[in-house]
């Protein structure tokens, strides 16, 4: 129910019990730091609708937050899941192909955390990538973790401009600008606030 004052005074008239809801309170998030000599890949993907236009995307981070380099993808028609995978894929291949040794993996889906242990979560058309990117892992110092939606949101934002792009993969030496006070933001740990 609606917590009003009109709502109250009927509910009163009627000597109607009241179970008002819990009110929320604030979190207060911020982009950490990876450790010195690690890079930080921060991945997300999108699909519109169950299945629908996907893409994905990822940042790369030195340890001072300073901007390594970053890539979108646009994935045609997939599921959500299929975007997550691949936007981890695609930077665990991308960082070992920049020789990255030290990689500290973020993102807001639980269930891709998951992935790691668990093989059976990976979409089909994908195993045998997967199978790949956890024989790189292996090879180099790797970490994952997962994170809120909102510590994501610079990514969050390059992977919905890789659905509109709807190219294959674009790679960026140079901050998109897209995403360059974003960035700025977590290099400053400027804090989000998330109500739970």
């Amino acid at each position: 129910m609606r917590n009003d004052i009109v709502n109250f005074s009927c509910l009163k008239f009627f000597d109607i019990t009241t179970h008002f809801q819990k009110g929320t309170s604030p979190i207060e998030i911020i982009w950490e730091f990876p450790h010195v000599n690690w890079v930080k890949a921060n991945i997300d993907g999108v699909a519109r609708g169950c299945l629908g236009f996907a893409g994905c995307a990822g940042i790369f981070r030195g340890s001072r937050g300073e901007y390594i380099s970053s890539f979108s993808s646009f994935l045609g028609v997939q599921k959500s899941l299929y975007a997550e995978v691949m936007g981890v894929i695609l930077a665990i291949e991308l960082a070992w192909s920049k020789c990255f040794k030290r990689i500290c993996l973020e993102c807001d889906s639980s269930l891709l955390c998951q992935a790691f242990s668990l093989f059976n979560i990976i979409p089909w058309s994908l195993r045998e990538r997967w199978r790949k990117c956890i024989k790189i892992c292996k090879e180099i110092e790797f970490k994952v973790s997962h994170i809120f939606r909102e510590r994501n949101h610079c990514v969050d934002k390059l992977a919905s401009l890789g659905l509109k792009n709807e190219l294959d993969f674009k790679w960026y030496d140079v901050l998109p600008v897209v995403i360059e006070l974003d960035v700025l933001h977590n290099r400053y740990q400027l804090p989000i606030f998330c109500f739970v």
